[in-house]
């Protein structure tokens, strides 16, 4: 196995342990239509997993993409 694939199944395997079975689904489902929010929260869970101590549930895993996704949008505003 090369690092990229050893890396993912690292990965994979700390995301399982962190989200409960409908927020992993819908993590992959992110992943399918927007692959980089799916990594921004993936590293964002991955950064955190040492303090989570419960899985996250579907609801808190919604509230935090809504998080990122308002957080990503910036407006400009011209003058």
């Amino acid at each position: 196995m090369d690092e990229k694939s050893q890396f993912e199944l690292a990965k994979k395997s700390i995301l399982m342990k962190i989200l409960d079975k409908k927020a992993y689904e819908r993590l992959s489902r992110i992943r399918m239509v927007n692959p980089t929010l799916a990594d921004q929260v993936e590293l964002y869970l991955i950064q955190r997993a040492e303090q989570i101590k419960e899985p996250i549930e579907d609801e808190k895993l919604k509230t935090l993409l809504e998080a990122l996704i308002t957080k990503r949008k910036t407006k400009i505003m011209r003058r």
